[in-house]
């Protein structure tokens, strides 16, 4: 673990603050969680195209033709 100084402004520390009360959650726990979040969903469209590129259509196709053909469960319908 590394420690991370920033200068925030007052008004978004103070709803950090608040945030990491309502959560009980100490205000590093709730800045790493939210940090690790922001940056995941950044990193993730490279991460898609990374795999995409990867990836194959026959394949899909060929797992694709193995899920039986019928109606989704009442509960798992749009």
């Amino acid at each position: 673990m590394s420690e991370l100084t920033v200068n925030l402004p007052d008004e978004l520390r103070q709803q950090t603050e608040a945030m990491a009360a309502r959560r009980r959650m100490t205000v590093d726990d709730f800045v790493t969680s939210a940090l690790a979040s922001h940056v995941s969903e950044w990193q993730s469209p490279e991460h898609m195209e990374e795999r995409a590129r990867r990836g194959s259509w026959a394949k899909f196709k060929a797992v694709l033709a193995k899920a039986p053909d019928v109606e989704p469960e009442p509960c798992d319908k749009l």
